[in-house]
């Protein structure tokens, strides 16, 4: 099965093209290239900096995981369960 476009034709595009093509001087066409190649350095670099990090990650991250922050309301809340806790069995045992 083809694939038919039925999109009218546009008639500026190929001298639009054309004039793109001839007003290209060599700094801009530089700068396209430096762009794109630049672009391509920074995509292949963080790809690689995810990657390493993956593999070993940062000590921060690791250091967080071995040792939790402190609650300082956990122990006021264990205290306050285990009252509950008490009061129930007391008002169970009348």
């Amino acid at each position: 099965m083809s694939e038919t476009n039925y999109a009218a034709p546009n008639p500026y595009t190929p001298g639009l093209t054309a004039l793109r093509a001839a007003a290209a001087t060599p700094e801009s066409t530089f700068e396209d290239r430096y762009k794109a190649e630049r672009l391509a350095a920074l995509d292949a670099e963080y790809a690689r900096f995810a990657s390493s990090i993956e593999a070993d990650p940062l000590p921060l991250r690791t250091a967080e995981a071995a040792f939790p922050t402190p609650d300082p309301y956990r122990e006021g809340i264990v205290a306050l369960q285990g009252r509950d806790a008490r009061v129930r069995e007391a008002k169970e045992t009348r």
